[in-house]
């Protein structure tokens, strides 16, 4: 199992000497926080996925139009989130090849 360290605040980051930028330490920072809320997404998706194959149909029709709004408003929200663990892919691949960060 891997060994947990935190990761520098923002703050810290911002702080750091411009001879640090980019260096090893922050690439391996930027590339954890990038899986951590990649985990995140996916498992909001996962949740989701859940959630709507578990819901049944109410009876009454303004449930049902609550119940749908809700599902419409939700499946919103992951379609955004899918097309952001794509950017977050693409920045991981950019750490891989070393121009990550670089403008």
């Amino acid at each position: 199992m891997s060994k947990t360290t935190e990761l520098p605040s923002d703050a810290e980051l911002l702080a750091a000497p411009e001879s640090e930028y980019m260096s090893e330490a922050q690439l391996q920072a930027f590339r954890q926080r990038l899986l951590n809320e990649e985990k995140a997404l996916r498992e909001a998706a996962e949740s989701t996925t859940h959630h709507l194959q578990e819901t049944e149909a109410a009876p009454d029709p303004t449930d049902r139009a609550s119940a749908e709004e809700e599902h419409t408003l939700e499946l919103r929200v992951r379609d955004r989130e899918r097309k952001l663990l794509k950017k977050i892919a693409q920045a991981l691949k950019r750490i891989e090849d070393g121009s990550y960060g670089w403008c």
